[in-house]
């Protein structure tokens, strides 16, 4: 094992179709991703990821709720060989300003709770839900 997403791999090996990620209160509106399709989604991230220019050691921060895009991104980056860094969504512009002149991340990945704060601390971002992101 290389990293932390390789156990998303084997996962996806041994049962591809076994439930993942469940997201919902109840089991009729439950968004399911199995494990093959979370593995799928990780490998797009990390070269998605890659396509930003980003190489094996630099640094990611995710600025992301409790969400599947959390788990996608993060295992993506590994995979990508960058440094995941988990952010706090409640941080206000100048807070991240702080964290991004520390860490020096080359790209911030946010959802609608960190939008405010990136474009008050204007990094490289992605913003979840956007074309690119998708990508």
């Amino acid at each position: 094992m290389q990293n932390l997403s390789d156990l998303v791999r084997n996962a996806a090996r041994a049962a591809p179709g076994r439930a993942a990620l469940i997201v919902g209160g109840d089991s009729a509106g439950d968004q399911r991703l199995t494990w093959a399709e979370l593995d799928a989604r990780v490998d797009a991230m990390a070269v998605g990821l890659g396509r930003r220019g980003l190489t094996p050691g630099d640094r990611v921060a995710l600025l992301l709720g409790n969400t599947p895009e959390f788990v996608i991104t993060y295992f993506g980056a590994l995979r990508a060989g960058l440094v995941a860094l988990p952010v706090h969504t409640g941080y206000t512009g100048a807070e991240l300003r702080r964290v991004i002149a520390d860490a020096r991340p080359g790209l911030v990945v946010y959802d609608e709770r960190g939008a405010e704060a990136v474009a008050a601390a204007q990094v490289p971002a992605l913003a979840v839900g956007s074309p690119e992101y998708a990508e």
